[in-house]
């Protein structure tokens, strides 16, 4: 039963620790991503009629 539990506290910890380093991954890309896809939309709003 012991083993059971120190088997899941391990698999958390790394899963927490992968997570961590997949969000600081994806975080920068998006933020990256975003900032260009308003750059790309914010050369056609001015030339909107509205």
């Amino acid at each position: 039963m012991k083993l059971l539990a120190f088997v899941t506290a391990a698999c958390m910890l790394l899963g927490t620790y992968v997570l961590r380093g997949l969000r600081r991954r994806l975080g920068g890309l998006l933020e990256t991503w975003g900032r260009d896809s308003v750059d790309r939309c914010s050369a056609v709003m001015p030339g909107s009629s509205k």
